[in-house]
Parts: C-alpha cells; structure tokens; sequence
C-alpha cells in the first residue's frame, strides 16, 4: 500500500480530489487486507500507507492496527476537512504505537526504520524502502522454512 492509497482507505473528504477514495474501493480495499489477514499472510505498508492501514476494520470492527507497534510517515498527510492531520495523530488514534522518526536501528538515519509485529510490517517512508523490501523477504523466508519443517517437507 503506497502513499496514493491513503486516499481510497481514509475517509476524509481531501481538500485535493484527486485524494478521495470511494466507497466501494474503501470496501475492497478493507476486504482485501482481511483477506491476506485471514490466510496468515503478511499485510505490509509503508509510509502515509500505514495510515491508511490503521483506518481498515477486522470483521469485528477493530483497527487492523490496534495494539500494534509500528513505523510511519511521521508528518502530515494531504489536507482533508479544512485541517492538516498527521499521520501519527491517525495511526495513534486508531489504536497503534507509532515509534518516533528514526527510532529503529542507526537513529542517524530512516533507512532502516522497518518494524515486523506480528504479520503486520512497517515501514516510515521511501528512505526505508529498500529495508522494507529486504524485511519481507526475509519474513517469506522464514515462513516458508517454518512451514517446510511444519509439514515435514524440507528433506523430501
């Protein structure tokens, strides 16, 4: 989920259309998420992508972020109702524990602000993208030797 997702999940009425998302998208977009959630797949965002992220609902009506730590774009997102909102206050506000900017790893940097909570990876923006990718690699990896072993498939 990139930046430009922000306006297909966040239901706010942006001040620049070309933000607004609607209604049936919001919907598939949500269905989809769940989807991937309820297969055991990981969901991934980053940047304004994890903001959206923290507005879907699991089938019981809960953020798919409540409880989790992440990493996100900490300033704000395009200007919606009149207001600026930031990211953090709608990622916090939706349940999540946003990490400040560089937090993670090399606190001189963003690059390697990347958080893996659970099935949920996070990434703060486009300086960790490279990371980010390399996490969820790795995460696949992982899984799928876990599940190699599981199933008794890794010397067959």
């Amino acid at each position: 989920m990139g930046a430009l997702a922000i306006g297909f999940d966040v239901p706010y009425d942006f001040d620049q259309d070309i933000y607004d998302g609607d209604p049936e998208t919001r919907q598939a977009t949500n269905d989809l998420v769940n989807d991937f959630r309820d297969q055991g797949k990981f969901v991934t965002a980053i940047c304004n992508g994890v903001t959206a992220l923290s507005t879907m609902r699991d089938h019981d009506g809960n953020s798919l972020l409540e409880g989790r730590t992440v990493s996100a774009f900490s300033e704000f997102i395009p200007r919606a109702n009149g207001q600026w909102y930031t990211s953090r206050s709608l990622v916090e506000s939706n349940g999540a524990t946003h990490v400040p900017s560089g937090s993670v790893g090399d606190p001189t940097t963003r690059t390697d602000d990347v958080i893996v909570d659970g099935m949920i990876i996070t990434a703060e923006n486009w300086n960790a993208a490279c990371r980010f990718g390399e996490v969820i690699a790795e995460q696949l990896y992982l899984q799928a030797v876990d599940e190699a072993f599981t199933n008794n498939d890794m010397f067959e």
